[in-house]
């Protein structure tokens, strides 16, 4: 189980990183040597504001897809804590990655929550 602690910034810190650097927010698994990606549990900034590059990708708004990896592709769960505005403190009424309380606009990570789906 993960929950939130704060401003968490989803894929943005990613533009032309590679899997060797830091690229979300979360946490990636990886294997082998050269690694490589397995599956990533990401988390964002809020729910409430589709637009925001620091919120999970949604299948209705392509403009957040720019910031995912190639290496990460669709193989990655997207969840945040707060459905309006970030606070500074932990979101322990919602646990990350359950699949509980998943926006249906984001039905690439609502329907694959929990381990990889490969």
């Amino acid at each position: 189980r993960g929950y939130q602690y704060g401003s968490m910034d989803a894929f943005v810190p990613s533009s032309g990183k590679t899997i060797d650097q830091v690229y979300i927010d979360g946490l990636s698994i990886t294997n082998g040597s050269p690694r490589q990606h397995l599956w990533t549990y990401v988390v964002s900034l809020q729910e409430s504001y589709i637009y925001f590059t620091q919120n999970c990708p949604r299948d209705q708004s392509p403009y957040n897809f720019r910031n995912v990896p190639s290496f990460v592709g669709d193989h990655f769960n997207c969840e945040t804590g707060f459905t309006t505005s970030y606070r500074q403190y932990t979101a322990w009424s919602d646990p990350l990655w359950d699949g509980a309380g998943c926006v249906a606009d984001r039905a690439h990570s609502c329907d694959r929550y929990g381990w990889f789906h490969r």
